[in-house]
């Protein structure tokens, strides 16, 4: 189940109630976002002409607490930022580290699709609107079905555009996408990956976050804290070149 919750004018206990109805269906998996306007949509549209209320942020960051609690004590495991699975056994507390340090450990139905993009793992994206990761390079499709349609025909790779992923990005990105998650990134995996670990790249970062309470380091894996996954973007978008 996907729910997007801080919507305009939602109240705490109707989230509450909404949460209570989606177990009521016993899912496996539960996907929770948090509202993220977008320009030139209907929606924030409406909320610029003053039809609908502004989201309100604290009143989200109370919603995402309650959901985390709740899913906890329903058996769920919150593995990622924004994503819970029902665990094989009880996870000790929110947040928790997953058994054998990997999210694999927590149940059979954590969504391993996604956890290629956590790990900054290589992709290959098919059709309209589509993007790929592979080899130095991130592409996207032409979004339109009628213009992917058009150019396949005329016998040309259907790629609108392409980004160059250079070294530093590529291991900011993987902080950034590894530190979503709730195992953190193993500096072992880094270190093969890049060839360097992560404090001789990013020492005062990691020194900094930690002490905001923000990243927990303990010299083999960086996580973020209970209280970072609240900022986490304010954490990722300091392991990112300028």
């Amino acid at each position: 189940v996907d729910l997007i919750f801080g919507l305009p004018g939602q109240s705490v206990s109707s989230w509450a109630a909404t949460l209570e109805h989606i177990l009521e269906l016993a899912p496996q998996h539960l996907s929770l976002y948090s509202l993220t306007l977008e320009e030139e949509t209907p929606l924030a549209r409406a909320i610029d002409a003053g039809e609908l209320p502004e989201p309100d942020p604290d009143r989200a960051a109370d919603m995402y607490e309650l959901a985390s609690e709740y899913l906890l004590k329903a058996g769920f495991w919150q593995y990622e930022v924004s994503n819970w699975a029902r665990g094989t056994g009880d996870a000790a507390e929110v947040w928790a580290l997953p058994p054998s340090g990997a999210s694999e450990g927590i149940s059979p139905w954590i969504c391993t699709h996604n956890l290629n993009y956590w790990r900054n793992r290589p992709w290959l994206g098919i059709g309209a609107g589509a993007y790929s990761w592979l080899d130095g390079h991130r592409w996207n499709n032409y979004s339109h079905p009628r213009d992917y349609v058009a150019v396949v025909q005329a016998g040309r790779h259907p790629v609108d555009e392409v980004e160059s992923i250079w070294p530093a990005l590529e291991r900011g990105e993987t902080l950034m996408m590894g530190l979503r998650l709730a195992e953190g990134v193993e500096d072992n995996r880094f270190r093969c990956r890049f060839g360097m670990g992560m404090v001789a790249l990013y020492g005062s970062i990691i020194a900094d976050m930690v002490e905001l309470g923000l990243l927990i380091w303990d010299g083999k894996r960086a996580r973020l804290s209970t209280k970072g996954r609240l900022l986490g973007n304010r954490v990722f978008g300091a392991f990112l070149p300028e």
